[in-house]
């Protein structure tokens, strides 16, 4: 128990800087393959989801993918590839 005390009490001692690079050390010190990517559906996922997700029909969310010719990507790029799309002239 007194045991206890101390370290807690040392841990408290320690300057305001010392105490921040002791918390963030361990994870600026992470390789690039650990941190969190984005995550990547395929575009028959992102068609079948997106008028929950996107906020667009299937059909337009499948053809602005199609000519993206992108076999994968993040909610956020086919957002923005489906409003390009929707975004053009019809001629």
């Amino acid at each position: 128990m007194a045991e206890n005390t101390k370290n807690t009490q040392a841990a408290d001692t320690l300057p305001a800087e010392e105490k921040k690079n002791s918390q963030t050390a361990g994870t600026a010190a992470m390789p690039a393959k650990k941190r969190q990517q984005p995550a990547q559906y395929t575009v028959h996922e992102l068609a079948a989801a997106s008028e929950k997700v996107l906020g667009f029909p299937p059909e337009c969310t499948a053809a602005a993918l199609k000519i993206s010719g992108k076999e994968r990507m993040t909610v956020d790029e086919a957002g923005a590839a489906v409003q390009k799309f929707m975004a053009q002239e019809v001629k």
